[in-house]
């Protein structure tokens, strides 16, 4: 992993953050697996708080109810106002 801990990860995520608020974007939502912890680390530093599980979150297309039930189980849900 040549490119770990050069910053690339944030830079990519600032830029989506100006590139939502440029085009209108009152915030951002994401989700990602908790066990990810150097995202979870990056979206917290960048002002993202968590949430409760969104509606039409990105998984309710793919899985059944308790499927769905699984993977919230092990899915931290966050969001960032972008508005100002």
């Amino acid at each position: 992993m040549p490119y770990r801990g050069r910053g690339l990860g944030r830079a990519i995520a600032v830029r989506l953050i100006e590139d939502a608020r440029s085009m209108g974007y009152q915030s951002i939502r994401l989700e990602s697996l908790k066990f990810l912890h150097g995202p979870y680390t990056l979206y917290r530093s960048l002002g993202f708080e968590e949430v409760p599980s969104h509606e039409n979150n990105s998984m309710e297309a793919y899985h059944d109810q308790g499927q769905l039930e699984d993977y919230n189980l092990v899915t931290v849900f966050m969001q960032k106002d972008i508005s100002n």
